[in-house]
């Protein structure tokens, strides 16, 4: 945790690659405080009343501004765990609004076990739809390469790998949060 978190937690922001179980540790973790949870990607799609891969079929510039909107959203005055989109910290202006209060947590996850995560999952996941085994260990890659800096720069980093269990993740968060 950053030297400048000394006030109370009042939001906790998930970040992370996509399958990283930002919205399973998410929901957890909001039980465990007694908080709301927001995924915003669920809010985006409430909004739109439209799927995410639609959105991205529109282009991904419209995804993002909606998604913009949703994490000012989502922020709202009370106590609340947020599951980020997993290129929401791409952008610099929801990047800035996310620092200016709360906890950010990035869940680190391997690239080998989000490809195995993915590999079911390519039909509903725009930006990997469609991509066989190299092609999604490719396209894992150079996204992360672009999104790592902006992770790694969170609050707090928490591996979210397969030999974690998702009430483990939740608990280093809460040991973070109330030390």
């Amino acid at each position: 945790m950053s030297a400048e978190q000394t006030a109370p937690v009042r939001r906790i922001w998930l970040a992370g690659f996509m399958a990283a179980g930002k919205s399973t540790v998410g929901r957890l973790l909001a039980d465990e405080l007694g908080w709301q949870f927001v995924d915003t990607d669920e809010l985006v799609t409430s909004r739109a009343e439209r799927s995410i891969p639609e959105l991205f079929e529109e282009g991904e510039e419209l995804f993002r501004s909606l998604e913009r909107e949703a994490v000012r959203e989502a922020a709202g005055d009370q106590r609340c765990v947020i599951a980020l989109g997993g290129g929401a910290l791409q952008d610099e202006e929801t990047r800035a609004f996310i620092r200016r209060g709360g906890l950010l947590v990035y869940l680190r996850v391997e690239p080998d076990e989000l490809e195995r995560r993915l590999r079911t999952e390519t039909l509903s996941r725009p930006l990997v739809r469609g991509k066989k085994q190299d092609e999604l260990r490719a396209r894992i890659a150079a996204l992360l390469d672009d999104r790592i800096p902006h992770y790694e720069n969170a609050d707090l980093i928490v591996p979210a790998g397969a030999r974690r269990d998702p009430g483990a993740i939740v608990k280093d968060i809460k040991d973070a949060i109330e030390r």
